[in-house]
Formats: structure tokens, C-alpha cells, sequence
């Protein structure tokens, strides 16, 4: 399973760098500004949404004993009932948390991306005012 997160983690950073687009964004004329839909928070949040609903599934993963296929059985705790799952062992493995940080590194890379291609077309925001002949005058 480690070698399953690791190489699905990898293959997530790798199409986020990629030249091709894994999702598109629309540029919108909001007079006086241009807004990208969805916003690059948006953005930012649907890819840590993705890799946290992938992290979250191998809670569901129950731990089996040491050389045996029985489920270990869950552990009161003050907080609740806790079952351990592979999740467990997961968040420990260095790779994994420095493969989830890269993710989250490349989430906000593109998040700023987009709001430096929305800075470009600032300077045009005279061209599309909406009410043109009060501004000449």
C-alpha cells in the first residue's frame, strides 16, 4: 500500500506540472476587472481536496495483526472509539508526507499563476469600463 500511495502521489504531481491541462479555467469579463471562474482559491482548494480525499481513504483500510489476516480491534480512547487503518502507518513514511507537501507546493504555484495572468490584463481595464464616455471626457 505504501508503494501504491507513493507512485499515485508521484503520478498527481507530475500531471499537475505537466504541459497538459488536467482542468480548464474561464476568463470572464467583470467589468472593470477580468475574474477567472473558478477563482484560484478555488483552484488551490479543489487539488488539496483531491489529495486529501485520497490520503482519507486508507482510513477505511482496517490494520490486520502482525502475521495474521485478523482485523486489529479499535482502541477506546478519551476522544472516541479509534480502529486502526493503514492510514496510520502511511502518515509515518517520510516519502508520503514529503510527496503530500510537494503537492500542496504545486497547488499554490498554480494558484499564484493564474492571478499573475489575471495581473496581465489589468492594464487593459480602461478598455472595457463601462461607461466609455464619461471617462474620455
Amino acid at each position: 500500500l505504501i508503494k501504491l500511495m507513493i507512485s499515485n502521489l508521484e503520478k498527481f504531481n507530475r500531471n499537475l506540472h505537466s504541459k497538459s491541462a488536467l482542468f480548464s479555467i474561464e476568463s470572464v469579463l467583470a467589468s472593470p476587472d477580468v475574474v477567472t471562474r473558478p477563482t484560484a482559491y478555488q483552484v488551490y482548494n479543489m487539488i488539496v481536496y483531491c489529495s486529501r480525499d485520497f490520503l482519507d481513504r486508507f482510513k477505511k483500510i482496517p490494520r490486520w495483526m502482525d502475521g495474521t489476516c485478523v482485523k486489529c480491534p479499535s482502541v477506546r480512547t478519551p476522544a472516541g472509539e479509534h480502529l486502526y487503518s493503514f492510514f496510520d502507518d502511511l502518515v509515518r513514511v517520510q516519502k508520503v508526507n514529503d510527496l503530500v507537501s510537494q503537492t500542496l507546493d504545486i497547488a499554490h504555484s498554480i494558484g499564484s499563476e493564474i492571478k499573475k495572468y489575471l495581473i496581465r490584463w489589468r492594464k487593459y481595464r480602461h478598455i472595457w469600463v463601462a461607461d466609455k464616455p464619461s471617462k474620455v471626457e
